[in-house]
């Protein structure tokens, strides 16, 4: 028999969504696929993974399968939601792979109409599931990290390559943020815009600059020689 869930479950957020995935420390990919949710009791539901990274993901469902996941629909505190199991495909090979991870939820919050998204961190998997999370989610940022690396040739802002990646501004801004870690590029202030160039081109401009410089110096050097000798 499936509950409803009263309407405190249905209004109810838990946990902060904004912070909890401002704090996430890798990059999210957007999956939207099945999963099978298992809670404490084995009581089995069905959700849609909206995103995943290395440490986590964001689950989507009605309100009904809300209210059976979080029936109290009381304040998520964090770290202190409650833990769950969650089974997924994902294809990394020729053939899909069974994921199952233990995990804990940190917020759950409405999405607009019937909808509920839950933010869940993981504690742990069953067999190779870590990795095969995680070579996943690198097959498929390192070729998009490539063409930003290409179009770092000249500088840009985070709102030019958004618009240039179709990305959101939010996964632009985790995606430098990576490869100035990697040391691949330099963010510098130019005016009121931050803009993004790759370290190789910044070091080609340095050297230019340099170069135009040491020229006009030079010239300089020799137009005084020549007008102490007259």
């Amino acid at each position: 028999m499936v509950r409803k869930p009263g309407r405190k479950t249905a209004v109810a957020k838990g946990g902060n969504p904004e912070v909890y995935e401002a704090q996430r420390k890798y990059p999210r990919l957007i999956l939207d696929a099945p999963a099978t949710l298992v809670k404490a009791n084995e009581e089995m539901v069905d959700v849609t993974i909206h995103d995943l990274s290395i440490d986590g993901l964001q689950i989507q469902c009605d309100r009904q399968t809300a209210g059976i996941i979080h029936p109290s629909g009381k304040f998520i505190k964090s770290g202190r939601g409650p833990l769950v199991r969650i089974s997924f495909k994902l294809q990394v090979g020729l053939e899909p792979s069974e994921v199952t991870a233990r995990c804990r939820i940190f917020y759950l919050t409405g999405i607009g109409g019937n909808q509920f998204a839950f933010g869940l961190k993981f504690y742990g998997f069953a067999g190779n599931g870590a990795a095969d999370v995680e070579h996943y989610i690198m097959r498929r940022i390192e070729p998009v990290e490539d063409k930003v690396r290409t179009y770092l040739g000249t500088p840009r802002s985070s709102e030019e390559i958004s618009r240039y990646l179709r990305m959101g501004v939010s996964e632009v801004y985790e995606m430098l943020e990576r490869l100035k870690i990697k040391g691949e590029i330099v963010t510098y202030q130019d005016g009121e815009v931050l803009r993004n160039l790759r370290l190789s081109a910044a070091l080609t401009e340095i050297f230019d600059t340099l170069r135009q410089f040491n020229k006009r110096l030079s010239e300089l050097e020799a137009r005084h020689d020549r007008d102490s000798e007259s």
